[in-house]
């Protein structure tokens, strides 16, 4: 499958105020997301539980771009969400998110990037609906589940808009150092962040950012997305979440327990279509 960014990028002009290509020492992360062209949002969500046991939760959303006086309107609407693993855990959550599939939502994307919810709302908050890190930092399967039984997926949802502009009206060097820490960093610090061009006048970023946990643990999560400057929209991306001691600075033989995959991509045309 060809990545948004890659499928759009002949339709795009560059946006006011975008002067650098993703070639060049420096790149300015535009926010100007495709209008009236159908989106596939899809999600695999990965993770290890106590005892061995593997859950997958997989979720898959139309996404649509209008534009509007103060920005752009998001509709988006759940197509699928699927389970595998332990019996219990799946039927509770495809349960509750087979109710919500279908329903259509809208949100507000305002120039500077806030979101709010316009219409369908379930279990979020009015004004900016997705806070940071509510796509990607979903913590453990349970609250995964509880989201969606407490009537929340429309929160699930405001996180996953939020990581598809995330990066957007952002600065980044190219392929400087990365940043390491030369002391333990603290909790919740991002510790390490690059970037680099790659194909398709893409902007490959790396983050890595260190989680407090519980006891002696802490949770290291690296995340790699690649962000089409031009858009500001996240075409795809994964994190990999690990468990290390509170002591250790490095995941290096650390197994992941969680790994969460994002995609963003214009449906595939079917070979002779429209000829």
């Amino acid at each position: 499958m060809k990545h948004t960014a890659l499928l759009l990028a002949s339709a795009l002009a560059a946006p006011p105020g975008y002067a650098q290509s993703a070639s060049a020492g420096t790149v300015t992360i535009a926010l100007n997301p495709p209008v009236d062209q159908d989106l596939t949002l899809t999600i695999r969500d990965q993770r290890s539980m106590p005892g061995g046991a593997v859950l997958v939760f997989t979720v898959v959303h139309h996404v649509r771009f209008s534009s509007a006086d103060d920005g752009w309107r998001a509709t988006i609407t759940q197509q699928s969400a699927d389970c595998s693993g332990p019996d219990a855990v799946c039927r509770a959550y495809t349960t509750a998110m087979t109710a919500a599939s279908g329903v259509e939502r809208q949100f507000g994307v305002g120039r500077d990037g806030t979101i709010a919810l316009l219409r369908g709302q379930h279990g979020t908050a009015a004004g900016d609906t997705a806070a940071d890190g509510a796509g990607s930092d979903a913590g453990n399967a349970g609250m995964v589940v509880a989201m969606a039984e407490g009537g929340s997926p429309g929160a699930l949802i405001a996180g996953e808009l939020r990581e598809a502009i995330r990066y957007a009206r952002q600065h980044f060097v190219l392929d400087a150092p990365p940043a390491h820490p030369s002391a333990h960093p603290s909790a919740h610090s991002v510790f390490g962040i690059g970037a680099r061009a790659v194909d398709g006048g893409l902007v490959e970023i790396t983050v890595r950012r260190r989680l407090e946990g519980a006891g002696q643990t802490d949770m290291i999560r690296r995340t790699i997305v690649r962000v089409d400057p031009r858009t500001g929209l996240s075409s795809a991306g994964v994190t990999e979440t690990h468990l290390i001691s509170s002591g250790a600075l490095s995941d290096e033989h650390a197994p992941p327990i969680s790994v969460r995959t994002w995609s963003l991509e214009a449906p595939e045309v079917p070979e002779g279509a429209g000829e």
